[in-house]
């Protein structure tokens, strides 16, 4: 990853946006943590990459999961979040990627042959599964949870890998924990 060109986006952000609040939140979003979780993601599922070439992330925040993704395996990726800013300060940080503003609702996943969302437990189990009924047919779907229930916004942590996986209508072909010290980071594959 581009240390440099992270802080002189961040910079550039800085001085557009002149809204603390939103450096944070940036900042927030490659932070280790996140870059562990979106990291560990990509060696994961590598193998799915190779042959798909049509992705879309859905809540993808500021697009660092698909940059990490795009920068691997060199793939068209699309990433959408209901905030109309992380496509505004996404295209600085990570301009490879494709990104779209929308709700999870009104977003149809048909079209991509991988659909992630790393941010399940922000969205309810129901809104999920109806997004994830929109992909066409032998597409990989791939998502990712936890047991952080002390964050807010943290509306739908799961207690175990096994209600993470219970929690979707997907047949599965690979679940996996990851630990982050202070909670579980849970990740299923399936289609």
């Amino acid at each position: 990853m581009d240390y440099q060109k992270i802080i002189s986006s961040l910079n550039y952000i800085c001085r557009e946006y002149e809204d603390i609040n939103l450096i944070k939140d940036v900042l927030n979003s490659v932070n280790s943590n996140q870059v562990k979780s979106k990291t560990w993601l990509v060696d994961e599922c590598g193998e799915y990459f190779i042959d798909r070439s049509n992705i879309i992330i859905a809540a993808g925040w500021y697009g660092l999961l698909g940059h990490l993704i795009k920068q691997q395996y060199n793939v068209e990726v699309t990433t959408f979040d209901m905030e109309p800013t992380c496509a505004d300060v996404g295209k600085i940080l990570f301009p490879e990627i494709h990104f779209k503003s929308n709700y999870i609702e009104n977003e149809k996943c048909s079209g991509h042959n991988i659909i992630i969302s790393t941010s399940c437990e922000h969205v309810e189990d129901d809104v999920i599964n109806d997004f994830i009924k929109t992909k066409d047919e032998g597409s990989i779907v791939i998502l990712q949870g936890n047991n952080y229930y002390g964050v807010d916004g943290h509306t739908n942590c799961k207690d175990s890998l096994s209600h993470f996986c219970e929690s979707y209508n997907l047949n599965i072909i690979k679940s996996t924990e990851l630990n982050m010290n202070h909670y579980t980071r849970y990740m299923l594959i399936g289609f």
